[in-house]
């Protein structure tokens, strides 16, 4: 889990470290985990911003075209997640089979399971 802080601690904290507090005071005062306060620090001195970053982790590596394709084959019968993994290899949408299980599991609320659908 990703904890954010708001920007006054993160100043609050560089502003301790520039009056010489160690970055373990800095941790334990403010009740951040050291490496934070460590990565806060290298930041400032290489004057880059401090403020909360918009949005974390890795993108989502399937396209638009991807969701549409396997959005559409819902409901249709005799379709596979390898199948669909296939048919979007072949137009030139690299899919592996498990992101596309994963799409229509966790993105399209699809059971699988009781459905009969392969992996």
């Amino acid at each position: 889990m990703v904890k954010e802080y708001s920007i006054m601690i993160r100043s609050q904290a560089v502003g301790m470290l520039q009056a010489d507090s160690s970055q373990k005071f800095v941790s334990l005062k403010l009740g951040v985990n050291i490496r934070t306060v460590q990565r806060w620090w290298r930041l400032f001195k290489n004057d880059l911003a401090l403020e909360i970053k918009g949005e974390r982790g890795r993108k989502s590596s399937i396209s638009k075209v991807a969701k549409i394709v396997i959005s559409k084959s819902i409901g249709k019968k005799r379709q596979s997640v390898r199948g669909l993994s296939k048919k979007l290899k072949l137009k030139g949408h690299s899919v592996s089979q498990s992101t596309v299980y994963r799409y229509l599991t966790k993105e399209k609320g699809v059971n699988l399971t009781n459905t009969g659908g392969s992996r």
